[in-house]
């Protein structure tokens, strides 16, 4: 019987990843396009998970809003700049 429950545990850990998971799928899933198990995963999560479709449609929004006010602005970096940043960028990656 202890068998059976924790195979139903691990079960219960692969279809709904606690909200930490939760939270790095949503950030990820902004940026690019998840796994279809990693969508379903997330979609079981915020059905019993109100806090987690909070979080996901707060993350939309600032996203949105962010895309709205940087592309309504010309923003013009100078060379020195950018040169600072792809420099950080590289620090990073190694």
């Amino acid at each position: 019987m202890a068998k059976k429950k924790n195979c139903l545990r691990n079960l219960r850990l692969c279809l709904m990843p606690r909200c930490g998971e939760i939270s790095r799928l949503s950030s990820r899933s902004l940026d690019g396009p998840l796994s279809l198990g990693e969508r379903f995963s997330m979609r079981l999560h915020f059905v019993t998970c109100v806090w987690c479709r909070r979080y996901h449609a707060q993350l939309r929004f600032l996203r949105r809003v962010f895309q709205q006010r940087v592309g309504s602005a010309k923003i013009q970096l100078t060379p020195e700049t950018k040169e600072r940043m792809e420099q950080k960028i590289r620090e990073k990656q190694k």
